[in-house]
């Protein structure tokens, strides 16, 4: 029998397989494949991975918008799932609080998804910003940015 820990370690070894297999060049030699470790892609696949990341963000968040929206549209109507037939306080407060984790949940979620767009979104144009900046201190020559001396830089 394989252990919870025995098998999260399982999956972490193949996980970490796949992103070599994807992730990683070999070449061809005399005794087999030798490991050249650079990625493959380069700003094609950032760029990739971004996209990709958006999208996800996008799409979760849009799901997670119309699951909020049910959940207080409910809420607002008194329309909760199931309270009609709970005639036990008990049951009826299991039932609501269930119901009130699942909106939290969703909150979470919607949080989350926002988080990450802002995340890449972010970077992204930070990215862009440094680079534009880089060009026109280069189209401007070097007479236009100060040097600054090793003693300045440090202290």
């Amino acid at each position: 029998m394989v252990s919870g820990v025995q098998r999260r370690e399982l999956f972490l070894d193949h996980l970490d397989q796949l992103s070599h297999a994807v992730a990683v060049k070999d070449e061809a030699r005399a005794r087999g494949l030798v490991e050249v470790r650079q990625r493959s892609g380069g700003p094609e696949r950032k760029r990739l991975v971004r996209l990709s990341g958006l999208a996800l963000s996008v799409a979760g968040g849009g799901a997670m918008v119309a699951l909020l929206v049910r959940f207080i549209l409910s809420v607002a109507r008194n329309d909760v799932e199931g309270s009609g037939s709970l005639t036990h306080i008990p049951e009826y407060y299991l039932q609501i609080g269930a119901y009130y984790s699942r909106g939290f949940t969703t909150g979470f979620f919607l949080c989350y998804f926002l988080m990450l767009f802002a995340v890449i979104a972010g970077s992204w144009v930070d990215e862009r910003l440094k680079a534009r900046r880089a060009a026109a201190a280069r189209a401007q020559g070097p007479e236009a940015t100060p040097a600054i001396s090793r003693s300045e830089a440090a202290g």
